[in-house]
């Protein structure tokens, strides 16, 4: 059963649901489960749910929550408007997908990492640059 609230259009998913699509996730390859410190400064692992986009010319998927945004692509300026991330620590396959986020603090909150200033306002420089250019062309 779903329910759907109709001042954004958004659509609510049961459990079932929610179950049915995380399987396609575990399916196409792009859910992965990382151990992390639960926090920056704690030796407490947990495990961290992150959902990547696929290769050049998919669409761009939530690393939160899975959601894909099919007119954003990989590879595409659109790139731009997120925060993006690959983990190449050796925790997942060398051909594992980037992570798409809304912010840095974003990032931070879910990865339990903390970034620096410098790469935080060269991101916003871009993002900015980023959406500019597409009210432009509006």
């Amino acid at each position: 059963m779903s329910y759907e609230n109709n001042e954004d259009d958004e659509t609510y998913m049961s459990g079932n649901q929610i179950m049915k699509q995380l399987n396609l996730f575990e399916m196409d390859g792009h859910l992965y489960h990382l151990k992390k410190n639960s926090s920056p400064n704690s030796s407490k692992k947990t495990t961290i749910d992150i959902y990547g986009s696929g290769g050049i010319g998919s669409s761009i998927r939530d690393a939160i929550t899975g959601k894909t945004n099919y007119m954003h692509k990989v590879g595409s300026r659109d790139e731009d408007l997120y925060f993006k991330i690959r983990i190449c620590t050796g925790e997942l396959p060398s051909n594992a997908s980037t992570f798409f986020f809304d912010s840095p603090e974003q990032c931070e909150r879910h990865m339990n990492k903390v970034l620096s200033n410098e790469t935080k306002q060269v991101w916003y420089t871009k993002n900015q640059e980023a959406i500019k250019r597409i009210q432009k062309s509006d």
